[in-house]
């Protein structure tokens, strides 16, 4: 004989009756409380997730959109920029180089806090009414260069690929502007190329030589493969100069680059910044790069020294 709850005395049978039931009602407040613990965990996860979204990691080189600017001076005309991410307009990807309007910009480390973008950024950023400004030392000189985007328009020329569409690029040097190139450049995928160039003469600004590469002639490579310390890779392409009153001659050229250093700061008069450094040819007479992401090229050594002084890039 067992005794239950008020003294009730219960045969062993009616014990086992009653367990089943017991059991069945210690189960049902769970049932009840299940829809309190999902609404409970479905707002708890709701507000931790924006929190996880906000996120950010470093990025010394800008690949997540910022430039990789750690403290230099940049204009964008038209309003600010959004900084994480490529701007896509009417041409190749530009970039949030920085968030500064006709002044001074702060970014620091290429940082991006909404993560990264679906695509490669630009080394380069060619986009029209986008312009550099260098200061360029030689031995006997030091004069003002000034890199301009003027138009998107057909390479011409009479090369295979005077049809492709690409940014017609000037270069004007000196105090009067007279020494100056003309160039047809396009971004090809993860690369900057050129297709065309012109030259002209200091002393009279006539055209002295015009020459177009046949597939093309690497600007800048920015691909992921390529972006790697110790990366090194051989660009082979056909060269043809026509200068003006002589004959045309065409020769193969083959260029060797190669990745010095993924991240190296490196201080120019437009400040200082985390650079990809890269070697084309060896370095006793090839020529060495410093290029920033969203920015372009800061920093240039061989037979004359090229160092960033201001940069305009359009929103």
């Amino acid at each position: 004989m067992t005794e239950f709850g008020n003294g009730q005395e219960l045969t062993k049978e009616r014990l086992r009756a009653t367990e089943p039931r017991k059991a069945l009602e210690m189960k049902r407040p769970e049932r009840r409380h299940a829809p309190i613990f999902t609404w409970l965990t479905s707002a708890l996860f709701g507000l931790n997730a924006p929190l996880m979204a906000c996120g950010s990691a470093g990025d010394p080189l800008g690949t997540n959109g910022s430039g990789g600017l750690v403290g230099g001076t940049s204009t964008e005309t038209g309003g600010a920029r959004a900084n994480g991410g490529a701007n896509q307009s009417g041409g190749p990807a530009s970039g949030g180089a920085s968030t500064a309007s006709g002044g001074a910009s702060t970014a620091s480390g290429g940082t991006s806090a909404a993560g990264a973008p679906s695509g490669p950024v630009s080394l380069l950023p060619w986009k029209v009414g986008n312009s550099w400004t260098y200061r360029v030392t030689t031995a006997t000189s030091v004069d003002t260069k000034v890199t301009t985007v003027e138009a998107s328009e057909p390479v011409g020329g009479t090369g295979p690929n005077q049809n492709l569409m690409a940014y017609r690029v000037v270069t004007r040097k000196g105090a009067n502007s007279a020494d100056q190139s003309i160039s047809w450049q396009a971004e090809v995928g993860s690369k900057v190329v050129r297709y065309r160039e012109q030259a002209y003469s200091a002393s009279t600004g006539l055209l002295t030589l015009d020459e177009h590469w046949v597939p093309y002639k690497l600007h800048v490579d920015f691909s992921a493969p390529h972006s790697v310390t110790g990366a090194s890779w051989l660009e082979t392409y056909d060269e043809t100069k026509l200068p003006v009153g002589g004959p045309a001659t065409t020769t193969t050229q083959m260029d060797v680059w190669s990745v010095v250093a993924e991240s190296e700061l490196v201080t120019v008069p437009a400040g200082q910044f985390a650079a990809l450094v890269l070697m084309k040819g060896d370095a006793a007479t090839g020529k060495k790069y410093w290029y920033v992401r969203d920015v372009g090229k800061v920093k240039e050594t061989g037979a004359q020294t090229e160092e960033l002084v201001s940069f305009s890039l359009v929103p």
